[in-house]
């Protein structure tokens, strides 16, 4: 009987001892789990209150107004947010609590030390500031990502460590399916128009000249169906092994077009402060249009009686620009009404202009030629004006 007494304590104090061990173990157990929720609300809670702090904004909760059970109304929180060009701040609006947009500032209105960049650029902390006139927008503005690590690559486009960014007319902001890498500014390629500047760019595979202007109104043109392996360029032109390109400025900003037959070999700059004329070993070229019976070997300029403007002169023609003053013999061409009408014998080119500039044209386009009188036309008399007014 005794060993049986002994035989079921032992029994009795082998579960006790069981039944302790786990029981520690599940108070362990909860101890853990209660840890682990209470780091893991500690960690998401300074999570969002970096995140709002990041944007400028005070953490304060949306408040619900109870006015029945059918009808709540929802009260946005009455925070405000730091505009990026440090001198804004902007409320939430009442749709959707979002909050309203920055607006555009002025260099005026900086309120970080405002960077220039060049004479239509600066920048105010984050934000990218310019004028851009030739748009009819005075003021704009564009938020950058990184300041440190925010370069000017040309033309109207700029980097940081991650994005590309762009002034040019459109998508004006970051460019999308283009990385940092994948942008830059070609050796030695930039380049001073009147009221500018330009810069050849080579994006991904594709090369482009992009050009500010003092205005702040940016173009690019591309060149295309180039060889990339032979592409050379200069000043107002650029060439491959096959082809020339002349860079032009026009009423639209700057583009490109290829110069029809012209030999890449012998191509260069024929007289460069009378314009843009070029040479190869054929033809006499103004721009990207080819002077028709010019020789390379004789160009030359010249006024003719009083008239203060110069015309090319080539194997015996008179050229207005590129146009061939057909029948006009530069040894006795006779200026008359202040130079608008051009003559040699019986042959007359008259003078036809409009708003952005004139040309000549011959007799058999002029109504009346014997009651043509160039002080009837104000636009014709003001560019008359402007030529005898040169220096």
């Amino acid at each position: 009987m005794e060993k049986d007494q002994k035989k079921c304590f032992m029994v009795l104090n082998l579960q006790n001892r069981i039944y302790m061990k786990k029981q520690k173990r599940k108070q362990i157990f909860i101890g853990l789990t209660v840890v682990i929720f209470v780091i893991a609300i500690i960690f998401f809670g300074f999570s969002a209150y970096k995140k709002y702090i990041k944007e400028g904004a005070k953490i304060i909760p949306p408040v619900v107004q109870d006015k029945t059970e059918t009808d709540k109304k929802v009260v946005c929180p009455s925070d405000t947010k730091n505009c990026p060009d440090g001198f804004h701040y902007v409320e939430r609006t009442e749709e959707g609590c979002e909050f309203a947009k920055c607006p555009v500032i002025t260099k005026d209105q900086c309120a970080w030390k405002l960077t220039k960049i060049n004479e239509v650029y600066s920048l105010c902390g984050n934000v990218l500031v310019w004028s851009d006139q030739g748009l009819g927008e005075p003021k704009q503005n564009l938020t950058i990502l990184d300041p440190k690590t925010f370069v000017y690559i040309g033309g109207g486009y700029f980097k940081d460590f991650k994005n590309v960014y762009s002034t040019q007319p459109g998508p004006i902001g970051i460019v999308d399916g283009l990385k940092p890498e994948d942008i830059s500014m070609l050796p030695n390629g930039k380049f001073q128009p009147t009221g500018g500047e330009c810069y050849f760019i080579k994006k991904l595979n594709i090369i482009v000249v992009a050009c500010d202007y003092d205005n702040g109104f940016a173009t690019e043109a591309e060149f295309k169906g180039i060889d990339l392996g032979t592409f050379k360029y200069f000043e107002n032109y650029a060439e491959d092994q096959n082809s020339v390109f002349y860079i032009g400025d026009g009423m639209n900003g700057v583009y490109v077009q290829k110069i029809d037959g012209a030999d890449p070999k012998t191509f260069k700059y024929l007289v460069k402060n009378q314009g843009d004329y070029f040479s190869d070993k054929n033809n006499v070229y103004l721009g990207s249009t080819q002077l028709k019976d010019a020789n390379p070997n004789d160009l030359s300029f010249k006024k003719f009686g009083d008239f203060n403007l110069e015309f090319a002169i080539s194997n015996g023609n008179v050229y207005d620009g590129a146009k061939k003053l057909k029948g006009l013999n530069p040894n006795n061409v006779i200026v008359k009404q202040n130079g608008a009408i051009l003559c040699s014998g019986s042959i007359c080119w008259y003078m036809r202009c409009v708003n952005d500039g004139f040309w000549y044209v011959p007799e058999s386009e002029i109504k009346d030629p014997q009651n043509y009188n160039v002080n009837s036309d104000s636009e014709c008399q003001f560019f008359l004006d402007q030529i005898k007014n040169r220096k």
